[in-house]
């Protein structure tokens, strides 16, 4: 009883102790490269739409009167839309229609199921092959809170950055389209076309063969940093659940240890 309870005690104090810093280090991760994964396919969104609407963005802009302001409130703005665009891009890049099978395809089936032992380790429950994937954010986490495996994070962020910039692809495509409708409306009441609009028109369609073609770029890196990322979390997980049965082993023998030596001593005060 004596040794479940000092288990017990240093185990849940841990626990809680681990959970803190678990987070802490997590939230540390988020870098530079990371908000720029957000800015930069935002900033692009917006301008695009913005370029709709020039003329009304020029008068607010003088209104406004401030260069540093209105920057920074084209960055706060972009920064917005950023997160918007990566949330619908996590709709469109999503991989919930494709099977477990293959999804892991890529992953080498001894390292597959190395990666399910170790699940059951962690879990101490069985762990069905075909639920695997369902697993993978928990495993992530947790071993994104490790300095050790840092690498990890710079596939993430790599794989975010390309979905982002895909789906911006997408809305700018979205925009030019707009903007091609607005001057054929204009053209319709227009015997002569202006040479401007036929620039403009040419200038959009060019970009739009352009974002078309960066959007197939973007889900080919995508998909490519998916499998790196995935290849990573199991090898990772695998070792982390290795490195925690070492250190509980260690603390279960301290334990002992720390039982063994009050038996002795409260034995020793009893012959006294």
């Amino acid at each position: 009883m004596c040794y479940l309870f000092i288990l017990y005690r240093n185990v849940s104090g841990n626990a809680i102790k681990e959970g803190g810093v678990c987070v802490e280090n997590l939230l540390g991760k988020i870098t530079l490269y990371d908000f720029v994964a957000m800015i930069i396919p935002g900033l692009l969104v917006t301008l695009s739409y913005v370029s709709i609407y020039a003329k009304e963005f020029y008068h607010f802009y003088k209104d406004i009167g401030n260069s540093f302001v209105s920057g920074i409130l084209i960055l706060v703005v972009s920064y917005c839309v950023g997160w918007i665009v990566s949330e619908i891009g996590n709709i469109i890049f999503s991989n919930k229609n494709k099977s477990t099978k293959d999804v892991n395809t890529n992953i080498q089936p001894d390292l597959l199921e190395k990666y399910k032992e170790a699940l059951e380790t962690y879990l101490e429950n069985t762990v069905n092959m075909n639920d695997i994937e369902k697993y993978g954010d928990m495993a992530n986490a947790l071993i994104q809170s490790d300095s050790k495996y840092s690498r990890i994070h710079n596939y993430n962020s790599s794989k975010s950055f390309s979905k982002n910039l895909g789906s911006a692809c997408l809305f700018i495509v979205f925009a030019m389209i707009i903007h091609i409708i607005i001057c054929l409306v204009y053209l319709c009441n227009k015997i002569k076309i202006p040479y401007y609009l036929f620039v403009k028109i040419s200038a959009c369609i060019i970009l739009i063969i352009f974002c078309v073609f960066g959007y197939k770029v973007m889900k080919k890196r995508f998909q490519s940093f998916s499998s790196k990322v995935n290849i990573y979390i199991c090898t990772y997980f695998i070792d982390y659940v290795k490195h925690m049965e070492i250190e509980n082993s260690n603390e279960e023998n301290k334990c002992i240890n720390n039982v063994a030596v009050e038996i002795n001593h409260s034995n020793k005060e009893e012959r006294k």
